[in-house]
């Protein structure tokens, strides 16, 4: 036995012990070290073995040293793949579809999303999962019990499902949120769930747009500023996020401020249905950065769930300004 790995510029290396490594192949011409040539999965299948590029095609190996490109596939790549029910399936980057073979060589499409990418496939309690990036939802997780008809059941944007793996009748999903990577959980017996905003208070300041924004696409912001009020300039915003199912809840938020400040001019803080008001572990900077932040809000029951944000500023200084791109909960099943 041994054991393969790809990597960039199309690249497949062999190891006998895990601990020596050799090239043993390249694929397609003339492969370049860039995003379209890297390796995002290497899968065997009834006595051969498949190589799916990220946008250089797709190739099958009978013995991991000659790797033939698949026609079918074209200059289109793949990234998800897994076995399933004695059938091969491969996801594809860029189009929104997954593809099905028997036997390794006749290919059948049993799903067509029209868009998107299919990022990581697995295998839980006899169903296939697939992690779809689309524009809309960078995270939406799929299942399909025969491998043709396919349901969305769950959503753990805002990154991608890089990885999947099944492990103790559970299903792990890796998600790439810069600038730290989290991992999912779930044992498959309930959806994940997105709580958005649907009331909003302003107590103190001024605002631009509302917290309609904070569910749309980048860069619409709800812009929340501060306003004269007695000697200080103040701001005071509440977001009202009803919670319909008990679980554990993450909140996923992605904003900046217009202060220069080393340390966070706004401050965070939540409550959910009658209980205390807590602060929030919250960090802004002062420039607009595509990162997010996603902060364990613990077990949180059906209720209305309180997000709110306040900020001082002497009267003789600019009125500061928080920009909100998005502003959302997570809620997971919790065993």
């Amino acid at each position: 036995g041994a054991l393969y790995a790809g990597t960039a510029g199309s690249k497949i290396y062999r190891s006998e012990d895990g601990l020596r490594w050799r090239e043993a192949a390249r694929l397609g011409k003339n492969p370049e070290a860039v995003w379209s040539h890297w390796v995002r999965a290497l899968i065997e299948f009834k006595g051969a073995f498949f190589a799916a590029t990220e946008a250089n095609g797709v190739y099958r190996s009978p013995d991991g040293k000659r790797w033939d490109p698949i026609p079918s596939f074209g200059k289109s790549g793949a990234r998800g793949a897994a076995v399933h029910q004695g059938a091969l399936y491969l996801g594809a980057t860029g189009s929104g579809r997954i593809w099905k073979t028997a036997d390794g060589k006749k290919w059948d499409e049993v799903l067509d999303l029209g868009e998107g990418y299919i990022a990581s496939m697995a295998v839980l309690n006899g169903r296939l999962y697939a992690g779809i990036s689309t524009g809309a939802t960078p995270a939406d997780v799929f299942r399909s019990s025969d491998g043709t008809v396919w349901e969305e059941v769950g959503d753990i944007s805002p990154r991608t499902v890089e990885a999947m793996a099944e492990f103790n009748k559970a299903l792990y999903a890796g998600t790439l949120t810069a600038p730290e990577a989290r991992i999912w959980r779930t044992s498959g017996r309930r959806r994940s769930e997105i709580a958005v905003a649907e009331e909003e208070t302003l107590a103190a300041g001024e605002k631009e747009g509302d917290f309609k924004e904070t569910q749309t696409g980048y860069h619409l912001y709800e812009t929340l500023k501060e306003r004269r009020a007695g000697a200080a300039r103040r701001l005071e915003h509440e977001w009202i996020i009803p919670i319909r199912e008990e679980g554990r809840a993450t909140l996923i938020l992605r904003a900046h401020q217009s202060v220069d400040e080393k340390k966070n001019h706004f401050h965070l803080s939540w409550a959910s249905g009658e209980a205390k008001e807590a602060p929030l572990a919250s960090r802004f900077r002062s420039e607009e950065q595509n990162d997010y932040q996603l902060i364990d809000l613990g077990r949180v029951s059906p209720g209305p769930l309180r997000i709110t944000v306040r900020s001082e500023s002497p009267p003789d200084r600019p009125p500061a300004a928080l920009f909100v791109d998005h502003l959302f909960v997570l809620m997971e099943e919790e065993d």
